[in-house]
């Protein structure tokens, strides 16, 4: 085969151009004992593609039919679904109560009652606030002497 033409089936191969009897050639080339020095780069590849080609699996080796597994997404869609609809039965196992059915209770038996407690609980929001003031404000002091140090 003319060395020319193998420059320009190579080039053909390597831009995907080749046609199968083209390819074919190149193999046969690649195969013979004289090669252009200017080839040889690429025998050990052509070598590779007629031994590959020729190799065939052994009867002896049995295939496994594939395990199908259900994507990630699919999994979480079933879950996310199973939880909805299981939500929704609990949901309607409850009893429902309408708000006339409710029964309120006092927590206390006079007004008066009422108002010590409230009395109580505001004393002690009011000591809480005036304790968190007075460690904000010695906090802000040990900040402006930083300041002042650092100035």
């Amino acid at each position: 085969m003319e060395l020319n033409n193998i420059h320009v089936l190579i080039q053909r191969y390597w831009n995907g151009e080749t046609s199968l009897e083209e390819e074919r050639k190149l193999k046969t080339y690649f195969n013979q004992a004289e090669i252009d020095s200017s080839l040889e780069k690429y025998t050990d590849y052509f070598k590779y593609l007629s031994i590959q080609a020729s190799t065939t699996i052994p009867s002896s080796f049995k295939f496994k039919k594939p395990i199908r597994r259900i994507n990630f997404s699919m999994q979480a869609a079933a879950a996310v679904l199973l939880l909805v609809v299981s939500m929704f039965f609990i949901q309607q196992s409850k009893p429902k109560q309408t708000l006339a059915e409710l029964k309120y209770e006092d927590t206390f038996q006079t007004p008066e009652e009422a108002l010590a407690k409230l009395k109580e609980v505001l004393v002690r929001v009011s000591v809480s606030i005036d304790e968190s003031q007075k460690i904000t404000k010695g906090k802000i002091k040990k900040v402006e002497k930083a300041l002042l140090i650092i100035k």
